[in-house]
């Protein structure tokens, strides 16, 4: 089996289909302004690509890709954390912003050549970490102080590794119409944000919130 040989870094020839495969994906949500989770690829797919489970933990513990479990039976593609490096049937995986430097390092990505897509630098979902919400190296927002809404609203995002919507997390008080609530606390969390990279909305019902990068 061949060798790759980049900065002192040894790679198997076996994982460049795999990051191909993982490039395309990107290249996929790129062109339909979608999360890359959308088009996250199934360790049984970089499997029959030719990637060894080897491979793939490597690519995971070098911070490459990141990897989640999609949840079965939904309508929508959703996922759980993954624990520690073990990879199963339901594991999927996304590039990292370091790991399409490796794709375009190699000149593994999409059919055409490397990788060169405009959101190379993009996160593949939010952080809210020590009361700042980051979009990869960028802060979007930072709480001086306290904004107890809009701060149990990203740390419920956090717990659901960002999934695209959920249901109103806040706490219901009798004094207080939890529909108006949820309504401003959306405006306030996309007030003031030092990168504008983040859109926060409702679906009409006062009921949910949901979130997307802004183009």
């Amino acid at each position: 089996m061949g060798l790759l040989l980049l900065d002192d870094e040894f790679l198997t020839q076996s994982i460049i289909p795999g990051l191909q495969l993982l490039a395309d994906g990107l290249r996929y949500a790129e062109a339909l302004n979608s999360s890359p989770w959308e088009f996250a690829v199934g360790v049984r797919e970089l499997r029959a690509a030719g990637c060894t489970d080897n491979d793939l933990r490597f690519l995971v513990v070098q911070g490459y890709v990141e990897c989640a479990v999609e949840v079965p039976g939904q309508k929508r593609r959703r996922f759980g954390k993954q624990k520690n490096h073990l990879l199963n049937g339901n594991t999927c995986l996304v590039l990292t912003s370091l790991g399409m430097d490796l794709v375009v390092e190699v000149g593994a990505g999409s059919r055409n050549g490397a990788y060169q897509g405009k959101r190379a630098d993009a996160a593949l979902h939010p952080r809210f970490m020590r009361r700042v919400l980051w979009a990869g190296t960028k802060v979007v927002k930072k709480f001086r102080q306290p904004a107890e809404s809009q701060e149990t609203i990203l740390l419920a995002f956090e717990e659901l590794y960002w999934d695209h919507e959920m249901d109103d997390p806040l706490s219901p008080s009798p004094d207080i119409d939890a529909k108006q609530r949820l309504r401003q606390t959306i405006a306030n969390l996309n007030r003031h944000q030092i990168n504008p990279l983040i859109h926060f909305f409702g679906n009409g019902t006062g009921e949910k919130v949901g979130w997307e990068w802004k183009v």
